[in-house]
């Protein structure tokens, strides 16, 4: 069942149709260059992205954002070790997500403290190859009626940035991806009642 939009919000005489729950993901090295942009990659799908157009949804679908989550992991991919722990805990100390919506107006901000909830330990010398800290993960809930919370309009910019007011914080050696889970509708001329008569 498609959900039902506030008055107003798509133009006249269209309707909404559901198209796919697909996720939209972006993924960046962490340096010590702030602030971090994602999704502005074109290209994808790829390992890097999953926009074709950088910054922007498809044409003519919006996508109504439910969960937004994010992995950080090394970029060597090696289990984490003490030094990059200690980059986390400047990242969940300093830093921020948020994303703006077209005319870089403000529509969602998080601190990564309140985002990553993982425990993040150093794997003990001679654990097993599965290492539970190799991934630091979290995420959080938009719980907002359709079309009233976080909307990324088709064709229209967004973006979404790892910020910090921190001067001195680098965090080369870590990964960072930032998934986005909802829903994407496309606008529909809506039928023509009438007998035509």
């Amino acid at each position: 069942m498609l959900p039902r939009y506030k008055r107003g919000y798509n133009d006249s005489g269209l309707t909404l149709s559901d198209i796919d729950d697909l996720p939209m993901w972006s993924v960046k090295a962490l340096a010590a260059a702030k602030p971090v942009n994602f999704f502005d990659q074109t290209g994808g799908p790829n390992e890097l992205t999953s926009l074709i157009t950088a910054n922007m949804i498809d044409r003519n679908k919006d996508f109504d954002v439910k969960r937004i989550e994010v992995n950080i992991w090394a970029t060597d991919q090696a289990p984490l070790e003490t030094a990059d722990l200690a980059k986390l805990s400047l990242l969940m100390a300093g830093f921020y997500l948020q994303i703006y919506t077209n005319e870089a107006r403000r529509a969602w901000a998080c601190p990564m403290n309140a985002l990553l909830k993982f425990p993040m330990q150093v794997a003990a010398a001679g654990a097993s190859a599965y290492n539970p800290a190799f991934i630091v993960s979290g995420g959080a809930n938009i719980n907002m009626p359709a079309g009233e919370g976080l909307v990324l309009k088709g064709g229209e910019a967004f973006t979404c940035q790892l910020s910090s007011s921190v001067a001195a914080t680098d965090l080369t050696g870590l990964t960072m991806s930032v998934v986005l889970w909802g829903i994407r509708y496309a606008l529909v001329k809506a039928a023509i009642s009438g007998n035509g008569g």
